[in-house]
Parts: structure tokens; C-alpha cells; sequence
């Protein structure tokens, strides 16, 4: 039935098209207009078959009235079907978008749980001979992207009891990181510090982290991933080539300075300021960026009990042996 069907309406608008009435094609009566057209033309007709009366004529009439309502119920219910048609093709379509969409997403989503896991897979991988002539080392343990983020994928729901209501799907298995963390080699369990700061300092910093020492501003740029701390000692912008960083003279290198500062924290890195009896124009704002400020013997912290910091530890006692020396001088100074 539907092949005759689909016959009939290539045979009827081919005539059509071939007439020049391609506005009449079948196509036309499935749409608003066209049953609207139907519609009229079937009372039109009749309303003539009742005023002409009896005879042939209102037959002929009645009898074509009949026609086009048999033919406006076809039409609407083709174009019913038809609009069916389309609603099943369209939700047909977005299922398969969805599934695609879906698809894109959980493989983006395993490309970057792989990246984030790169750091730490390396740690038990090691690296290769072609990876060690280009220079590349193992990442640290203490480097921020080492131990990647753990996300909360489900959890109980709200009605349940006990211990169990505390259970969490994460996307990493913590017992997997700590495998691979505690078999880690020996040599990957050292800091890595960025340090702005004078050679002393350097000095006392590397008996607890490796320190890569900034020492001049051009050379602020791209920070470390690997470093976990960023120091930044006050006292070296008095002189050399730091030398009035923190005035307006050097507004642009104190931006660069912020710009670098901004970038190590985004990679989770700790910035610690060593803060100095000096006072200058930006001095304020360079504090305000820090994630430590540590002034003499004490820090800007409350939690130093709750963790083991030895690079903080290393800096205050830094700071203790250098008050201690300046009470020294102007000691001396005064008796002489």
C-alpha cells in the first residue's frame, strides 16, 4: 500500500511540475496552507451543492465535496505521519550526538587523568636513555603535579547508615598512589626550590631542597613545575640586579616578578616572602601575593605544628641567625 502510495505521488507531481504548478506538488497539501485550501475549497463546493438544489448538478457537486474530503483526510494524516517521521529522525539524531558528545567527553576526561597521572607513573617507569641526554630528570615526589587531584565521583545516598554512608567513589585509588609514592627511588625524595635571594640563603636552603636561584629579573619567566616553594628575599631587592624592584622606577620588572609569582602558584607551588625592615612602594603588594610572609623568628601561618615544613624551618631559622648577627653589629657599633 505505501509503494502505490509513493507511486501516485511521484506520478502527481511530476504532472504538476511538468505544468509549471509546482507550488501544487503533494507536498504543498501536507502543510497549513494547503489543508487550509482543502478545507475551503471542500465547503465551498458544498455550500454550491445545497444552493444549486437537486439535479445533476449539486450531485456532481456533493460527489466532489466527498472527493476533497477524502482527499484533506488523507493529506492530514500523511502530514501527520510525516511530522512524526521527522520527530522520531531528529530524536533519533540527538541520541546519536549525545552518545558521540558522551563518548568525546569520557575520552577527554581519560586523556587528562592520564596526563595528570603522567608525573607519578614516572616515578616508577623511570625514564629512558634518549629521555636523559635531553636533560630530563624524574619528577619529585614534593612537586605539586605529582600526586594528582582526587575527585568525588558518587556517594551514598542520603538515607544511608553507618559506615557506609561515608564510602566514596573517587577517580583515584589513594592505596595505588601510596604504592607507588612509597616505592619511589631515593633521589626523587628532595624538594626543589625557586629562589630570589642572595647566595647565603642558597647556601642554607640546599641542606633540605635543590635550589635553582633566579638572579637577575630577565631571567623571570616560565616557573619550575617541579619546584614546590618559591622564595623571595626582600633584602636582595637593595642591591645588584634587583636593586629598586620595589620602587615605581621599576614598575615593569615588579610586574614581571607578579606575573611569575601568579604562574607558580596556579602550578600549586608555595611562595614565601622574607620580609625586611625596609619599606617601599610596592612592598605591601608583593606581601599580599605571598603564601607565607616570614618576618624574623615568626610566619604568617597557623598551622606550622600540623605539618612538616622543612624549607619554612630552614628560612626562620635563616632569619633568626641573621637578626642575631645584626644585634651583634649594632652591639658593637654602640661600645665602640
Amino acid at each position: 500500500m505505501k509503494t502505490i502510495w509513493r507511486r501516485v505521488q511521484h506520478v502527481f507531481n511530476n504532472f504538476l511540475t511538468h505544468k509549471g504548478l509546482t507550488f501544487m506538488r503533494l507536498d504543498f497539501f501536507r502543510r497549513g496552507r494547503g489543508l487550509t485550501l482543502l478545507a475551503a475549497a471542500s465547503g465551498v463546493l458544498l455550500i454550491a451543492g445545497i444552493v444549486v438544489g437537486g439535479g445533476l448538478a449539486s450531485r456532481a457537486l456533493l460527489v466532489g465535496t466527498a472527493l476533497l474530503g477524502v482527499f484533506f483526510a488523507a493529506m492530514s494524516i500523511s502530514a501527520r505521519k510525516h511530522a512524526e517521521g521527522m520527530i522520531k529522525d531528529s530524536l533519533r539524531r540527538s541520541a546519536r550526538l549525545e552518545n558521540q558528545v558522551k563518548r568525546l567527553v569520557d575520552t577527554a576526561q581519560e586523556q587528562n587523568r592520564l596526563a595528570e597521572r603522567q608525573a607519578l607513573n614516572t616515578l616508577t617507569a623511570g625514564i629512558t636513555e634518549k629521555e636523559k641526554s635531553q636533560g630530563r630528570q624524574l619528577h619529585s615526589v614534593f612537586a605539586p603535579a605529582t600526586i594528582p587531584a582526587s575527585h568525588i565521583i558518587a556517594r551514598p545516598a542520603a538515607h544511608t547508615a553507618g559506615r557506609i554512608a561515608a564510602d566514596q567513589e573517587m577517580t583515584e585509588d589513594s592505596s595505588d598512589v601510596l604504592y607507588i609514592l612509597m616505592n619511589a627511588p631515593s633521589e626523587v625524595w628532595t624538594r626543589k626550590v625557586e629562589l630570589i635571594g642572595p647566595a647565603s640563603v642558597e647556601e642554607d636552603l640546599r641542606e633540605v631542597a635543590r635550589v635553582s636561584r633566579i638572579r637577575a629579573p630577565h631571567f623571570l619567566g616560565k616557573p619550575d613545575p617541579d619546584a614546590s616553594y618559591l622564595v623571595v628575599d626582600e633584602n636582595q631587592f637593595e642591591n645588584g640586579l634587583w636593586s629598586g624592584l620595589l620602587s615605581t622606577q621599576k614598575t615593569t620588572a615588579f610586574f614581571s616578578l607578579l606575573e611569575h609569582i601568579t604562574k607558580a602558584k596556579e602550578n600549586g607551588a608555595v611562595v614565601v616572602v622574607l620580609a625586611s625592615d625596609a619599606s617601599n612602594h610596592f612592598t605591601d603588594e608583593l606581601r599580599s601575593q605571598a603564601t607565607v610572609v616570614v618576618r624574623g623568628d615568626s610566619a604568617t601561618w597557623d598551622w606550622e605544628g600540623d605539618i612538616h615544613a622543612p624549607v619554612i624551618q630552614a628560612l626562620l631559622q635563616v632569619e633568626t641567625l641573621l637578626r642575631k648577627e645584626a644585634g651583634l653589629n649594632l652591639t658593637d657599633k654602640g661600645e665602640s
